[in-house]
């Protein structure tokens, strides 16, 4: 259908098609990846070898460490594991969740879900422009706030947030307070730099968006002492770093390779 020249497809936040080479990624690891790589004989080395380095494609995409690279089925999975992940923990000090009110249902659904479970829920909503007022969403931050969440692009109106002032004036108020960011619609479409945003917990991505298939995504876990719950949770689940049986994951060494033709903004925002 889409190799019609009379359709012109301009929805590609929504999903976009698999580009060929993906495609063949995908076929060459269910027929050559094939091992299960928890194993210690070679077919299973190679297997295991290959995942570290799309782990290591993906971290350097978002300027972040490998071992904080988590992958997932999708964008949504993520930002579930992240949100409740992080509110639960932190329940014997604080109630409080702060979102803004235009996220994903991924990000809103898990969070009506903690506000049945006893948690005080906070909407900030966009100004006319679609944008959030950063003094308004701070000011909502306080010491029994345990989680603060915000996407770095709108899905439906492609509004970009001020994630690095948001980052910085959460954990001035209250450092305790986990900030979650949903990327997946800035993911190669901006600049993203977790060493800036050092504020930034965790943030969610998502591969069927940039032209890989459904069922691939990564969850970053910023490596401190109060996220030890997700990631353990996520190891628990079988998730990753570990599992590898998803055979789309192999896909998630694409990205870096193939964003000079097909994500041209995000160019420069790829190391050398």
């Amino acid at each position: 259908m889409l190799s019609d020249p009379q359709l012109h497809y301009l929805d590609n936040a929504a999903t976009s098609r698999v580009d060929p080479a993906v495609a063949q990624a995908v076929s060459e690891a269910l027929t050559e990846l094939w091992a299960n790589p928890s194993s210690l004989y070679d077919p299973a080395v190679a297997a295991q070898d290959a995942i570290a380095a799309a782990r290591a494609r993906v971290a350097k995409t978002l300027h972040c460490r490998s071992d904080e690279i988590y992958f997932t089925a999708c964008g949504s999975e993520g930002n579930n594991m992240a949100v409740t992940g992080a509110a639960r923990p932190r329940k014997h000090w604080g109630n409080k969740i702060v979102v803004t009110g235009f996220e994903h249902p991924s990000v809103q659904r898990p969070i009506r879900a903690l506000k049945d479970e006893g948690f005080t829920v906070v909407e900030v909503m966009p100004g006319a422009d679609g944008r959030i007022d950063t003094q308004k969403f701070l000011a909502e931050i306080d010491k029994n706030t345990v989680l603060a969440a915000c996407m770095a692009v709108n899905n439906e109106t492609g509004a970009v947030q001020d994630i690095a002032a948001l980052g910085k004036g959460i954990k001035a108020r209250n450092s305790r307070t986990h900030f979650h960011v949903d990327a997946v619609q800035a993911w190669l479409r901006m600049p993203i730099d977790l060493q800036k945003w050092h504020e930034v917990d965790t943030l969610s991505v998502s591969g069927h968006k940039v032209h890989a298939p459904k069922g691939v995504g990564a969850l970053f876990i910023r490596d401190r002492r109060s996220n030890r719950p997700i990631s353990a949770a996520i190891r628990s689940a079988a998730c990753a770093p570990a599992p590898r049986t998803r055979p789309t994951l192999w896909v998630s060494a694409w990205p870096p390779r193939r964003a000079s033709r097909s994500c041209a903004p995000a160019l420069h925002t790829l190391p050398r």
